[in-house]
């Protein structure tokens, strides 16, 4: 009995030393993966003032393709995004609009990694794709911020008429992007076409032979061509506004004030917004919207829970993390030629009946009626920031255009007033930093069919307001620097110091950015 209890114990200690000495099981990465990590860098986020899409480097030289649409004619300023601290400006050289397939030219010499997307070529008898067959799509759909190069695969379902059906999922966003075979070879050129007003899309993809000829014909062009610019665009910060800090707090540091730091002028009102004011509005009309039921709370005895709280919601409030001034330019409509010229008319009439029934300096006593007719004077088209004597003070992270199209018509006994039209609203972000200068600042307004730009003055008040807006941003970005740094001390430092025990009492109690930025 003894023995074979022995020899039990004996096989279990074997058995438990085999298996803690075994390694543990490897993750596994599937194909789609590897070509994935092969592929990823020659796939780029195109940022235009419209929107932004996809694309893929196909030459050394700098031709990158994508879709027409990405790149349309009121598309204006075009960034070309490799990654964190690396875009370059774009230039459109090929526009297929029936193909829906366009070539960018860029600088290269600045970017630090480049590899070129190999295309497939089917030898004689062979599909380009065949149904089935499975396939993998890369690109920046929805808030590219957080979605950049974003993988997902799928199969094929259909090839016919150049179009590639597939249910990889894609986005807006992913237009323009490449659709490769499991051997890394692009097949196509994705295209989200939406269905209804839902947001719903069917996936499909241009097929690459669309793409050939515009690849030779700007090959064969690109030594007539200027080079673009190979300098560097500024890059929005990876550390994110700390929000979160605020609530911590209590809200304390916010914005007194909820209006937007506003400037009026003839043709556009200016609106200007930071992350702390934009959270301080949203405090404000939560607090507007929950106060009766706060009220009913109390009176009941029940309470509101925290799910309620959008201010408390990190999904809700992501919008309000990015570190970036943010500036609106918005038509100001005014008055029809023909309105004004109604509207004298009306009243000289009016006048002429009340002085031949009342006399002469008698009060108006007939009622005028008024043409109220209003339209855009002046079409939004690009928007600079420069010191007084013209010099630009720093470069926009990003240059957006937004539709302006309001429709609406009101009629009364002694008065029409109508503004149906379409315009743009620029819609700019710019560096904190840029604003934290003793130069006279001016917003420089460039309208389409103008030779003469607007300025607009930027008054100290909005400087201060933005400095002090950001001011504890800088100071987190700062100690976050510093706790890099001191457990990195072999590599170079942001800071001449590393940071004290002190210090780190003060860096805001965020997991989730000390993760990020202060393990090793």
């Amino acid at each position: 009995m003894k023995k074979i209890h022995f020899k039990v114990v004996a096989l279990s200690l074997i058995g438990l030393l085999v298996f803690t000495s075994l390694p543990a099981q490897s993750r596994e990465i599937s194909k789609s993966g590897e070509v994935y990590q092969t592929v990823k860098e020659g796939v780029v986020t195109i940022v235009s003032s419209v929107g932004h899409g996809s694309g893929f480097l196909v030459d050394e030289k700098g031709l990158i393709v994508t879709n027409s649409h990405v790149v349309n004619e009121i598309s204006g300023d075009i960034r070309v995004r490799f990654g964190q601290d690396q875009i370059v400006k774009g230039v459109v050289v090929k526009n297929d609009r029936d193909a829906d397939v366009a070539i960018i030219y860029v600088n290269l010499d600045n970017v630090k990694s480049k590899p070129v997307l190999p295309l497939f070529t089917p030898s004689a008898g062979d599909e380009l794709v065949v149904v089935g067959e499975k396939i993998i799509a890369i690109g920046s759909p929805l808030e590219w911020e957080t979605l950049e190069k974003t993988l997902t695969e799928g199969v094929a379902g259909k090839y016919e008429n150049n179009i590639i059906r597939h249910d990889a999922r894609i986005n807006p966003g992913n237009s323009g992007g490449p659709l490769l075979n499991y051997d890394g070879q692009v097949i196509g050129i994705n295209t989200f076409t939406p269905v209804d007003n839902t947001g719903s899309g069917v996936p499909s993809a241009v097929s690459i032979g669309k793409a050939v000829p515009l690849i030779q014909e700007a090959q064969l062009a690109l030594p007539l061509m200027k080079k673009p610019s190979s300098e560097l665009l500024p890059d929005i910060s990876r550390i994110s506004f700390p929000i979160n800090k605020f609530l911590q707090e209590g809200g304390a540091s916010l914005p007194k004030s909820i209006l937007p730091y506003h400037i009026d002028s003839s043709y556009f009102s200016i609106d200007i917004k930071t992350p702390p004011l934009g959270y301080k509005q949203l405090l404000i009309s939560e607090e507007r919207l929950l106060k009766n039921r706060k009220k009913r709370a109390e009176k009941k005895g029940f309470s509101l829970s925290d799910d309620e709280l959008a201010s408390k919601n990190v999904i809700k409030f992501y919008q309000y993390t990015k570190p970036v001034v943010l500036i609106s330019a918005i038509p100001n409509p005014k008055l029809t030629t023909g309105s004004m010229i109604f509207n004298t008319i009306s009243f000289i009439g009016a006048a002429g009946l009340t002085a031949a029934s009342m006399g002469a300096g008698a009060p108006l006593m007939a009622v005028p009626f008024l043409m109220g007719k209003h339209e855009v004077k002046k079409d939004f088209l690009q928007m600079t920031l420069h010191s007084k004597d013209n010099v630009s003070i720093c470069e926009p992270f990003s240059t957006g255009k937004a539709i302006y199209n309001p429709v609406y018509a009101n009629f009364t006994n002694y008065y029409y007033e109508e503004l149906i039209d379409k315009s743009y609203i620029g819609v700019y972000e710019f560096d904190s930093k840029c604003f934290e200068t003793a130069l006279p600042l001016e917003l420089v307004i460039g309208t389409e069919g103008d030779e003469k730009s607007l300025r607009i003055t930027v008054s100290e008040s909005i400087k201060k307001s933005i400095v002090r807006d950001f001011k504890p941003y800088w100071e987190y970005v700062a100690l976050l620097e510093k706790a890099k740094a001191a457990t990195e001390p072999t590599s170079p430092r942001f800071l001449a110091s590393p940071v004290t025990t002190e210090e780190a009492k003060t860096i805001p109690n965020s997991p989730d950015y000390l993760k990020k930025y202060t393990e090793p």
